[in-house]
């Protein structure tokens, strides 16, 4: 495959597709971004990817299928210090497709989380050094205090807890997954079904993906903390604004409880809003118009 250059990836279902769209459009306004975005869909979304493609916002719907979690589950029934997260978004371990060798076509792979938010653009995070890594935010920071066995279940199972020791120290620091950037040289044939052998072993993971992640890149030392100093005068990452710190000091957060809606922005979200009303539409158009040929 020739290299493309850079790539951004998000994943989502139908559930999350609206929030998924709205990130896509801030890319483009705010974060002043022109290259390909992938959408890894699963297989509630299969249907409706030529209608995904054509959706205006250039951005290329990629079916993978669903990771069946069903086994995994009736396992953890009864270990009763499992997160709600396990049982109610198994759709997570759709993230391990970021790994897939379809990606190697790029240089590098930006990944981001449905509902991020751009607030500038994102050139300077495509920028950073990567080589041979993947760049990503201490879950920790600030304070540092969490550390790697806050990601399991080790109360429950013990016995797993040491054995993921042995593999990536639990006392360690480790990173967030909502937002990484890495080499796709670290991509093999095999990596998606390494990461899934460590998802289908450690089923004390309390954070579906990220555990696993964590622990598959972190055995091989591939992680590199993302700079927490400002770059350019912006701060590349975080999972939400910190204090002393307004909005427009970064380029990226997960978690905002209000952007200020004024200027700029205001007209992007009305358009967005618009955009979003005719584009649903259609959709629901389409599923219906199928479901009346499938019935007849």
């Amino acid at each position: 495959m020739a290299d493309q250059g850079s790539c951004v990836v998000m994943v989502t279902n139908r559930a999350h597709l609206q929030r998924c769209l709205t990130t896509v459009w801030q890319l483009r306004w705010f974060g002043r971004y022109r290259g390909e975005i992938i959408m890894i869909v699963g297989n509630d979304l299969e249907a409706d990817i030529p209608k995904i493609a054509r959706s205006g916002l250039r951005v290329t719907p990629r079916h993978f299928p669903d990771i069946d979690r069903t086994e995994t589950l009736s396992e953890l029934e009864g270990a009763m210090h499992t997160s709600e997260v396990v049982f109610t978004k198994p759709f997570q371990f759709q993230k391990v497709y970021v790994f897939d060798v379809y990606f190697k076509q790029w240089s590098k792979i930006l990944y981001l989380d449905t509902k991020m938010r751009v607030l500038n653009p994102i050139s300077k995070v495509l920028d950073l050094d990567c080589s041979n890594s993947l760049v990503a935010h201490s879950d920790s920071f600030p304070d540092f205090t969490r550390t790697f066995e806050s990601q399991f279940n080790v109360k429950d199972f013990p016995e797993l807890a040491e054995e993921a020791d042995l593999i990536a120290p639990l006392g360690e620091d480790y990173f967030q997954t909502g937002m990484m950037l890495f080499d796709s040289k670290i991509i093999a044939e095999d990596t998606v079904e390494d990461i899934l052998k460590l998802a289908r072993k450690f089923i004390n993971s309390n954070t579906n993906e990220q555990a696993i992640i964590n622990l598959w890149a972190k055995s091989r030392k591939l992680w590199k903390k993302l700079p927490t100093s400002p770059v350019d005068g912006k701060l590349l990452y975080d999972y939400w604004p910190r204090e002393s710190r307004s909005l427009g000091d970064y380029v990226l957060l997960k978690r905002v409880r209000r952007v200020p809606d004024r200027g700029l922005r205001r007209l992007s979200n009305l358009l967005f809003h618009l955009y979003w009303r005719v584009f649903s539409w259609t959709l629901r158009r389409d599923r219906s118009i199928k479901a009346m040929i499938w019935d007849r």
